[in-house]
């Protein structure tokens, strides 16, 4: 899981500035490890030694990155944890990822298509809806998303005029 991304390094001595990509940005102080995946693909896991919140950006040392060079080499890297690691949500809520794969139905117990990705928007989130060849864009909304039923594997939607044109 995705939850943040170097954008440049800091000072001298290898510390860098991350956009945070998750709602909890002071999470970064009670990790002990991160994964990077850089530009290129690779994966390194890096051990931080001190995190702190300033702004809108997270300020991370990382054990083995001393210099400004090696910190500036990893711009454009998102930082990576497992699954285990990430926190609980309240009752109700969820992650994106959590909705892939999702079957989504109407109210009425019709079948729409099985949830492919999450896009977001300033204004919300859209999930991408396939069935068969088609696509749809499903607004995630309360007008729209009725109720998200993980545990049954599915979404229930109320259909409002041109949503499923």
């Amino acid at each position: 899981m995705i939850i943040g991304q170097i954008v440049r390094p800091r000072g001298v001595q290898g510390e860098v500035n991350v956009k945070p990509l998750t709602d909890f940005p002071p999470r970064f102080k009670q990790l002990e490890t991160v994964f990077l995946e850089l530009p290129k693909g690779e994966i390194r896991e890096l051990k931080i030694i001190k995190a702190s919140v300033r702004g809108n950006f997270v300020c991370l040392n990382f054990a083995t990155i001393d210099t400004r060079e090696q910190a500036a080499a990893l711009n454009g890297a998102y930082l990576k944890i497992k699954r285990a690691e990430i926190l609980p949500l309240e009752e109700g809520s969820f992650y994106q990822f959590e909705l892939i794969g999702l079957e989504v139905k109407t109210s009425r117990g019709e079948k729409v298509g099985v949830v492919d990705e999450v896009l977001e928007f300033p204004a919300n989130s859209v999930l991408v809806v396939k069935a068969g060849e088609k696509s749809f864009m499903i607004p995630v909304i309360r007008d729209v998303i009725k109720e998200v039923k993980k545990n049954a594997g599915e979404i229930v939607i109320n259909v409002i005029d041109g949503l499923l044109d």
